[in-house]
């Protein structure tokens, strides 16, 4: 159980996570992801406030103009930020990780499900 939870918890500490292979492959390259995923990260580049309920709040009204539904989204940004597909609710673990640092990761994520469509395996 104690090791479960420090894996689950282990994307709140450093800079990188590494990622489940099979989430990343499930949700990040599924067809549409990546452009659904930069579209959100350029749109959570542009917020100002950066608390979980603001978050979940404001992404709802993202996703409503954009024709998307939270399933749309919520499982790439999970796995973008945190590396795997289960753990704390996503919008209290993106106020914890910052804005910055949220970023950085999903742009990590974007550079390798790129690299993946240019040089298959």
């Amino acid at each position: 159980v104690f090791g479960d939870i420090v894996l689950q918890a282990s994307f709140f500490f450093g800079e990188d996570v590494t990622f489940d292979e099979k989430a990343f492959t499930k949700r990040v390259r599924a067809p549409g992801a990546t452009e659904r995923l930069a579209a959100y990260r350029t749109w959570l580049a542009s917020r100002e406030i950066f608390d979980a309920e603001t978050l979940q709040r404001d992404t709802h009204d993202f996703l409503t103009a954009q024709g998307w539904g939270m399933g749309d989204i919520v499982h790439a940004v999970r796995v973008a930020v945190t590396g795997t597909a289960i753990g704390p609710g996503l919008f209290d673990s993106l106020e914890i990780v910052g804005q910055d640092l949220c970023l950085r990761r999903i742009d990590r994520a974007l550079r390798k499900a790129a690299e993946s469509v240019e040089s298959p395996s």
